[in-house]
């Protein structure tokens, strides 16, 4: 339905991103207190909902006006989204694998169990994939582009 409704939906974004974002602000500490205020679950629920819907429109007005515009950036990282989608499963399992049985904290795993599995399928892509002609269509990139 977003892509039917193409740049309508981005200029109705970027229209209400200033009132979106000010209604985050002032909701935040309301719900916030609310939610220490005994028995009134249903105005809490109902402030939790406004709260976070102002702040995704807050985020997609201000994102579509800053951030929604060509680079060298973001046609590197769109050519990497395939191979990393296709990479990432393979390297998070086989990291976990010799992290599980480890003698530390989960939120160490967690972390090298992430920055493992981006630096893994980065360095994956950018040494092998994208340099060595033979293996970019097998990951779904055409073979001059670098």
């Amino acid at each position: 339905m977003l892509i039917m409704v193409k740049d309508v939906i981005w200029d109705a974004f970027r229209a209400i991103k200033w009132p979106a974002l000010v209604a985050g602000i002032v909701l935040f500490p309301l719900m916030y207190w609310q939610r220490h205020q005994p028995g009134q679950i249903a105005l809490t629920a109902i402030l939790e909902v406004f709260n976070l819907w102002s702040w995704i429109l807050a985020v997609f007005g201000f994102s579509s006006q800053y951030l929604n515009k060509p680079g060298r950036i973001i046609a590197y990282r769109n050519q990497a989204v395939y191979p990393f989608y296709i990479l990432h499963q393979t390297i998070t399992v086989i990291i976990g694998y010799y992290l599980m049985d480890l003698q530390m904290s989960i939120m160490i795993k967690f972390v090298l169990l992430t920055g493992g599995t981006f630096l893994g399928s980065w360095l994956i892509y950018e040494t092998l994939i994208r340099r060595i002609a033979i293996l970019r269509p097998l990951f779904g990139l055409k073979k001059g582009q670098t």
